[in-house]
């Protein structure tokens, strides 16, 4: 399919790539305005396509600010229907972040280390290049080969070993295939990576919750759906660094207002 055969066009700019092979999307016009961005964003998520290159950072960083309008007008509509469920007699479930201590080193943690550890565990192999991919798949076995010594043999000192290889595998995978391209097959699996990712993404999160069953905690994993699926699209349309921009300032949002809960109720 291409983008005479459809409605969405990626929101990118500058030469095409030149790898015809590739399986990513020609370049096509920016949007220019909030409305434009978000229309670009639900047709993406109705057909998603990996473009064939990301736009200039200045491109980027507008839609950055963009969908972080999106982002945070539809956090508002999620809690406001915990908030109708709450008023109506539900009881939310206990989450084992409630107990935490805002102190500076927790606050870091979930603004800056949490944004950029997710968004390169979940979403930088979407770019479907050859290093990035690897990379991901090496650390992925390298924390699983840690959970399984740390249940067997429980050797921290291995356990440092495999972790310190596994960053440095990954670290070579994607300096040393840095030019190579797209993969043809991966742009033509692109939904299914997309949808993948987004959907893990959210579900891990229902392990923050200390009761009740999975099928009952899925609804309130949806903002992390919802996140997912934007992050995911500014990391294939304009680069990795704007998925981290945004997941910082939605976690930096999120720790404002409950430190200002905090404060009301002293």
């Amino acid at each position: 399919m291409t983008t005479q055969t459809t409605s969405l066009g990626p929101a990118n700019s500058g030469p095409t790539d030149p790898d015809t092979t590739s399986g990513g999307q020609p370049p096509a016009e920016l949007p220019k305005t909030f409305l434009g961005q978000w229309r670009h964003f639900f047709q993406f998520l109705r057909q998603p396509q990996l473009p064939a290159q990301t736009t200039r950072f200045g491109d980027g960083l507008r839609a950055t600010m963009r969908m972080l309008v999106l982002d945070l007008a539809i956090m508002v509509v999620l809690l406001g229907m915990v908030l109708i469920a709450v008023l109506s007699g539900f009881e939310l479930p206990a989450n084992a972040l409630d107990d935490l201590e805002m102190t500076a080193p927790i606050i870091l943690g979930i603004v800056v280390a949490a944004p950029v550890i997710e968004e390169v565990i979940f979403r930088s192999w979407l770019s479907g290049k050859p290093g990035h991919v690897l990379a991901i798949a090496i650390v992925v076995i390298g924390v699983a080969a840690m959970v399984g010594v740390n249940l067997t043999i429980a050797s921290p000192p291995l356990v440092a070993i495999i972790a310190i290889g596994a960053l440095i595998g990954s670290l070579l995978a994607a300096f040393l295939l840095r030019k190579r391209g797209q993969m043809g097959w991966f742009a033509r699996a692109f939904p299914w990576f997309f949808w993948g990712s987004t959907l893990v993404f959210a579900f891990i999160h229902v392990f923050n919750y200390e009761e009740g069953s999975i099928l009952a905690l899925l609804p309130l994993v949806l903002p992390q759906f919802a996140l997912g699926t934007v992050c995911a699209y500014l990391r294939v349309n304009h680069g990795l660094w704007s998925a981290i921009v945004l997941h910082a300032l939605h976690n930096g949002t999120v720790v404002l207002f409950v430190l200002s809960g905090l404060e009301l109720l002293e």
